[in-house]
């Protein structure tokens, strides 16, 4: 029987009663031709997403990834389950579970299998990170952050934390990041790219004297994002907290316009008749005269004949 008329048949049976439809798993002909359910030899060839070793027989596992091809999807459940009760150390059953789950819509389901994961406390806390950040890697971003989610919060640590801020951060989810970061500084006060997220939160909204400060945390805490010294320059210069922001001027050695624009400005306030020397290249060195205009000569000083003193 082709897969369309297959599935439409199994949706019948389970709608009228006729088929037990244990796990109410939403079908979909995608399901059958999913590549990303995977047998134990499959895995370790290909995504090494096992992430503990295993010499038995996959079993039940491989018995459900089969059941998966064939639309027999109860049966594929329960497989899954007892694979996961046999060998609670086999990941791979979790991770093919709450693949079958989300392809199929239930996300809920899929989560409790992440959490059921996450607490089992055989596997360590960076077996569980790698885990989720090569579903991530691998383009599995929602099963990837789904087992992250459940890691934080059934073990929550600063690394975790971090990585979840930083993914937002991305996403431009401010509050979500922000959260993710003060909740990692709880744990660990001196965790440099939660300091660097939370300063750049507030850059961005334009608290710059509390960007400044974070910034200067993740600064002294190691962290090594590079525009951060232009950040902080900015934040300084904007909050009007020049002599820190002069301190700190040779210490930036960012490249770019923008850089060498911030650093002008600081040296321009705080000494308005010396000469701004930066290394730019040429295009760096058009855009800054553009906006700073003279910045690369030095201020002429007045002649006695210019001075017109009126008594």
């Amino acid at each position: 029987m082709r897969p369309t008329a297959a599935l439409a048949l199994l949706g019948f049976l389970c709608l009228n009663g006729l088929l037990l439809c244990t796990a109410q798993i939403r079908d979909d002909e995608k399901i059958a031709f999913d590549v990303l359910i995977l047998t134990a030899i499959a895995a370790a060839s290909s995504q090494l997403l096992g992430f503990k070793p295993w010499n038995e027989s996959a079993g039940e596992n491989d018995l459900g990834v089969a059941a998966v091809r064939q639309l027999r999807l109860d049966e594929a459940e329960t497989l899954f389950e007892q694979s996961i009760s046999k060998r609670p150390l086999f990941a791979l059953a979790y991770l093919n579970l709450a693949r079958l789950y989300i392809i199929s819509g239930e996300e809920e389901r899929a989560r409790a299998v992440y959490m059921r994961l996450a607490q089992q406390k055989s596997f360590s806390d960076s077996e569980l990170f790698n885990a989720g950040r090569k579903l991530h890697e691998f383009s599995r971003a929602t099963e990837g952050i789904a087992l992250l989610e459940a890691l934080a919060q059934a073990r929550p640590s600063a690394p975790v934390l971090t990585w979840l801020g930083s993914y937002k951060l991305g996403l431009q989810e401010y509050a979500g990041a922000d959260r993710a970061f003060d909740e990692a500084l709880a744990i660990n006060r001196i965790e440099a790219e939660a300091l660097f997220g939370r300063g750049y939160i507030r850059f961005l909204s334009g608290d710059f004297e509390q960007a400044a400060d974070f910034l200067g945390r993740a600064q002294t805490a190691g962290s090594k994002e590079a525009r951060l010294c232009v950040f902080r320059l900015q934040a300084l210069f904007q909050s009007g907290r020049l002599e820190e922001a002069e301190k700190e001027v040779p210490g930036c050695k960012a490249p770019g316009a923008d850089a060498a624009e911030i650093k002008a400005r600081v040296l321009l306030v705080m000494h308005p008749l010396a000469k701004q020397m930066h290394p730019l290249t040429k295009e760096e060195t058009l855009i800054l005269e553009r906006k700073l205009p003279g910045v690369q000569d030095p201020v002429p000083e007045p002649a006695a004949a210019d001075l017109r003193l009126e008594y």
